[in-house]
């Protein structure tokens, strides 16, 4: 019996020895070149939302982004549909994010984002909207930034500027 506890207590002390599995390394932090690309990819949205050109916007957005609303837009091409149906219904003219932070690891990032949506409505009179975006970046394969996903929230109701 003597033999088998000591035996045993070998065993235990040999496997707390053994060192630790390794872990996984960490996905890297992003660095400044990644930062000013994401400002560059939201500086580009808001050029294209100004410019009212659905074809200049929705190549900024991944194939699979998700645009979080009450009914969720999945997809570049569903994307561009409702892009395309704000256009209808409104003349952007001026189309403005603050970045207020981007933050994240890798090749996944987000970035909260404080815009000034000023626009033409169907009723001729202009108006401005402010409100947050919250968006989710991610570098493709290619080494390019591009929206994975996206959501708006109004800070106000529109307000009209008048003439």
């Amino acid at each position: 019996m003597k033999g088998l506890f000591s035996a045993l207590l070998l065993m235990v002390a040999v496997a707390g020895c053994a060192p630790a599995p390794e872990a996984p390394d960490a996905p890297a932090a992003l660095t400044p070149e990644d930062e000013a690309a994401i400002r560059a990819l939201i500086g580009q949205w808001d050029a294209s939302w100004s410019d009212g050109d659905p074809t200049t916007t929705a190549p900024l957005y991944a194939d699979d982004y998700v645009e979080m609303r009450v009914n969720a837009v999945v997809g570049r091409e569903a994307a561009q549909e409702m892009i395309s149906g704000f256009w209808d219904d409104y003349t952007y003219s001026d189309v403005t994010s603050t970045v207020m932070r981007i933050d994240g690891q890798g090749d996944l990032a987000y970035a909260w984002t404080e815009i000034n949506n000023h626009y033409t409505a169907a009723d001729g009179e202009p108006r401005i909207q402010r409100g947050n975006v919250l968006w989710v970046v991610k570098r493709e394969d290619s080494g390019q930034w591009r929206f994975a996903a996206g959501g708006f929230q109004a800070a106000s109701a529109p307000d009209t500027l008048g003439t």
